[in-house]
């Protein structure tokens, strides 16, 4: 039989800040406890590093601006996600592009 995981409740991490459109940013104290709670409870997998470092090398993406694109898991979160075109989001890559000095992007979303 498979183990049984110890229910627990979540607790929220200042107040669902930056996680909903209704929600405001995240506050200079909320960032640094968010640090502090994933230096303390998180950790990396090496394996996982070296593989994705090697992936990074071999497409050079240290050279690219890196874009996740989210739509279907934070439809119900954030619908602004869901109203924003094409356009706008080319408009604010090739700006932020341009103040990077950045040439290629590396697109990454949730939609196939």
């Amino acid at each position: 039989s498979k183990p049984k995981l110890k229910s627990r409740k979540w607790q929220g991490f200042a107040g669902g800040a930056a996680c909903r459109d209704d929600k405001p940013l995240l506050s200079a104290a909320a960032v640094a406890r968010g640090k502090e709670l994933c230096s303390r409870h998180l950790q990396v997998n090496l394996a996982a590093v070296q593989l994705l470092e090697s992936f990074a090398a071999a497409k050079r993406l240290s050279e690219c601006l890196g874009v996740h694109i989210r739509r279907t898991d934070k439809g119900s979160e954030a619908p602004s996600n869901l109203c924003i075109g094409v356009g706008e989001v080319m408009e604010k890559v090739l700006r932020i592009l341009r103040c990077l000095g950045a040439k290629r992007v590396f697109l990454a979303g949730d939609r196939s």
